[in-house]
């Protein structure tokens, strides 16, 4: 199941993760990220996983890469807020791999995780599509 977590700005959205993620909720959270970048151009994202996905989750979530693949110029930051080594792993090579500036980020550390996400308002970027080599110096 998903829980839509309550942020500050149009542009920011937050999820936290748990059990198993349906196929349809997993629809629900792309719909909603569509819509964000429909009505924004780009999108900051914070995932919360405070436990080990089912199996099951992993899966829903595995048929769904596609839309982070063909979005990822339009998610202008990713949050992960885990304390799960190998997630914060993945998060790392996601940052590295994709135009997406993607940072993990310890359970006791969401607060700063949302912080960051909320500070891309003053970027040059907010708004548009960017390329790895326009977020990086």
């Amino acid at each position: 199941m998903y829980q839509q977590l309550k942020t500050n700005h149009d542009h920011v959205l937050g999820y936290q993760l748990s059990g198993t993620i349906t196929e349809d909720e997993a629809k629900e959270i792309l719909a909603q990220l569509s819509s964000v970048i429909d009505r924004e151009q780009t999108v900051c994202l914070l995932v919360r996983l405070p436990e080990e996905p089912e199996h099951a989750q992993l899966a829903a979530l595995n048929q769904n890469l596609r839309f982070f693949r063909d979005h990822a110029d339009r998610i202008e930051r990713y949050a992960l807020v885990t304390n799960r080594t190998s997630y914060k792993w993945a998060a790392r090579a996601a940052d590295v791999l994709t135009p997406m500036d993607v940072r993990p980020y310890p359970l006791e550390e969401e607060e700063e995780a949302w912080r960051w996400l909320e500070s891309g308002d003053d970027s040059p970027l907010r708004g548009r599509p960017q390329r790895a080599s326009e977020r990086r110096p």
